[in-house]
């Protein structure tokens, strides 16, 4: 934790500016006031927030509606029967909320028993807060030895019926596991096991912000096979359940659904490498032990690099890719995390299209395809945005290409057009994707000599990408109405059809001009006129 608990833990000025007209709001209510949960636990661990728990004794929508009012913020109701509202706030370039909530049970120290786990059973007063300007140790409320579970790193429930009082509870125990690197306790898991498929009864919004925020931590995978262990992970998406245990052929070390795991891996592993975090400096727990039940709070490495650890995920424009997995779709969430939901279901439809070959082996043909409306309709129940949902299938549609292309001795720029085309601003994920694949994939077979020649491909890739503009995205030399005019078309399929094949002609170096590009499109419609 940040300092000692004895003492007192400083608030950021930010932090102040958002509390400081909550307390006098309160004091003008006269109404008793603490903060609680998360932010009190992020503050003792020392982890910025911008999220504030404030428990009142009463009227807390009047109190959230009047620092809304107060303080130019915005005005959120969350729950009118239970008394729950949001003031949202903005301080210079961050964005702050202070979320209001009655007292329950007649006491603070019976509203803390009420919560999920014990680190977010404490609080301190809210005046007291703000006047020390931090959280002094004498003044903090902790009914359930909170601080020595956070000393301890350790989650324990508050009481055994958490789960049941609110099962969305399952993700997010899992989830803090995955965030703070926190073991979760025998008591808790006991309760996860007993309680950990109420889950399915949260609703899916709620359900995908946990699952957003967990895929964001560096060790996703060793959290995601723990909810598999639970039987949560397949309870929430059930199109993976048919992959359990379904071979694959021997270049695969692992059936379906381990594959799908083990690639999750393999990304939370690249993306660590691109954000120059290496494996042994993420947080390890020394009580962490790989035979225990219940999750491992250590990175758990790719079984690749138990053979040959000293690989490594190193490309050119580093920046600029980190600056894209960094950057939120178009929703809002993180692109890395929507990625990594994509690497786990790249192969969700290979137990449906599994054949026999003759000769013997088997094949998964048309997988991709399938697998990207199954992806997609996964995402959809999920509530993700209408471009989340597009980004995600197209992954998964696309996630051979990179392979069958890398397998072409000389690849052209027409060939390197239509892939960028065909995949859109999903187009970097779907390379590195085939990283992912490739080492959860060859696990124990990996070896360095394919890995650098695959890192090789990649980088020429990225090197047209960023390099040859003229190839990628290349400049329209003439539009749909003027094809229509030169070659008296009415508008249809027919224009989109020969603005492609003037863009690819164009990729490829074959048409420069206006004029070239007209002789071009007249000689395409005349040849399928004539075809007709």
């Amino acid at each position: 934790m940040a300092g000692d608990v004895m003492g007192v833990i400083p608030l950021s000025q930010q932090s102040l500016q958002a509390l400081r007209p909550a307390a006098d709001l309160v004091r003008h209510y006269e109404s008793g006031a603490w903060l609680t949960g998360g932010c009190v636990r992020d503050v003792l661990l020392g982890r910025p927030t911008h999220d504030f728990d404030v428990v009142v004794e009463k009227r807390a929508i009047d109190l959230a509606r009047a620092l809304a009012d107060e303080t130019g913020g915005s005005f959120v109701l969350l729950d009118a029967e239970h008394q729950v509202a949001r003031t949202l706030l903005r301080l210079g370039d961050v964005s702050v909320a202070v979320d209001w909530a009655e007292l329950r049970g007649g006491s603070i120290e019976a509203d803390l028993r009420l919560r999920d786990l014990t680190i977010n059973a404490v609080a301190v007063p809210l005046q007291d807060a703000v006047d020390c300007a931090g959280l002094a140790g004498e003044l903090l409320i902790d009914p359930l030895d909170g601080l020595d579970a956070l000393r301890r790193r350790q989650l324990h429930p508050c009481s055994e019926d958490l789960f049941r009082a609110d099962p969305l509870r399952v993700l997010r125990a899992v989830r803090l596991a995955a965030e703070l690197s926190f073991a979760i306790s025998p008591e808790l898991h006991t309760l996860l096991q007993r309680d950990g498929l109420l889950v399915t009864h949260s609703a899916a919004e709620r359900v995908r912000e946990e699952l957003v925020r967990l895929l964001l931590t560096p060790h996703s995978a060793a959290f995601l096979r723990y909810l598999d262990q639970l039987r949560v992970l397949t309870a929430l998406i059930p199109e993976l359940e048919p992959a359990r245990g379904v071979t694959q052929p021997i270049v695969h070390f692992l059936d379906v659904l381990e594959h799908l795991l083990e690639a999750v891996a393999v990304a939370d592993w690249m993306l660590s490498q691109l954000d120059g975090i290496s494996a042994e400096s993420l947080h390890v727990l020394p009580s962490a032990d790989a035979g225990d039940p219940y999750p491992p709070a250590f990175f758990v490495m790719p079984e690749a690099l138990r053979h040959v650890p000293d690989l490594a995920f190193r490309l050119p424009y580093r920046e600029h890719l980190l600056e894209h997995f960094n950057a939120p779709l178009a929703s809002g969430h993180p692109r890395r995390a929507i990625w990594k939901l994509a690497v786990l279901l790249h192969d969700i439809a290979k137990p449906q299209t599994k054949q026999p070959k003759a000769g013997g082996g088997v094949s998964f043909y048309g997988h991709q395809t399938i697998g990207a409306e199954i992806a997609a309709s996964v995402a959809e129940r999920l509530r993700f945005s209408r471009h989340e949902v597009s980004y995600i299938a197209t992954v998964v549609r696309e996630h051979m290409r990179p392979g069958q292309l890398a397998d072409i001795e000389e690849l052209s720029r027409r060939a390197i057009y239509r892939f960028f085309r065909d995949t859109g601003d999903a187009g970097i994920d779907t390379l590195l994707h085939s990283h992912a694949d490739h080492m959860a994939t060859s696990g124990p077979r990996m070896t360095r000599a394919a890995w650098e020649a695959h890192l090789q491909w990649t980088a020429a890739m990225l090197h047209v990408l960023y390099e040859e503009q003229e190839v990628v995205h290349p400049r329209r030399l003439i539009d749909g109405r003027a094809l229509m005019e030169a070659l008296g078309l009415a508008p249809g399929p027919e224009i989109g059809r020969l603005l492609r094949l003037i863009a690819e002609a164009q990729a490829a170096g074959e048409v420069r001009t206006a004029e070239e590009a007209l002789s071009l499109a007249r000689d395409l419609h005349q040849s399928r006129s004539t075809e007709v």
